[in-house]
């Protein structure tokens, strides 16, 4: 439905009324060490249904244990170039973290302008979707080596290899 105001020659359009975006699928996350702290990476695949707009970007969030939930944002967040998976920093080693996302879709609001036709007036964010299921981990530290290790000769042509544990067993 378009409506039109005479009197200035300015018509527009009404919005297309559509709905939030389902849940991402199939969330999983595995973790890597990455030096003092570990960092996430969380691929998913996109939502059936995008609820008639486009697909804008993913709110991601995170919580510690039995926390609340809170929004990641950048510098912590890296999407990749597909926008199916995402990196998050910072994380510590032996702390349980919890995932889940939910798909931004936007629309666009169009105008008639002086009579030369549609013209984008720009995005209109509907918000966030259904938050997919969470998936959870805890990054592990990688053990350090072992010191001290010495190798002899022991009885009937044994070899006896003695060592000090290492200072980070990696949990």
């Amino acid at each position: 439905i378009s409506t039109r105001d005479w009197s200035s020659d300015v018509c527009s359009s009404d919005l297309k009324p559509i709905g939030p975006a389902s849940a991402p699928q199939n969330l999983r996350a595995t973790f890597q060490p990455s030096g003092a702290q570990a960092q996430a990476t969380l691929r998913w695949d996109w939502p059936a249904n995008r609820g008639g707009g486009e697909i804008r970007n993913f709110q991601v969030q995170m919580k510690q244990g039995d926390g609340a939930w809170a929004d990641v944002s950048a510098p912590a967040l890296t999407f990749g170039p597909t926008r199916e998976s995402a990196v998050i920093k910072g994380l510590d080693y032996g702390v349980t973290y919890s995932f889940r996302l939910a798909a931004v879709t936007s629309y666009t609001q169009e105008q008639w302008v002086d009579g030369s036709g549609w013209v984008s007036s720009g995005w209109l964010v509907y918000g966030p979707g259904a938050f997919s299921d969470p998936v959870t981990l805890t990054p592990v530290a990688l053990s350090t080596v072992p010191t001290n290790v010495v190798a002899s000769l022991g009885t009937a042509g044994s070899i006896d290899v003695r060592w000090n544990p290492p200072a980070i067993t990696g949990g």
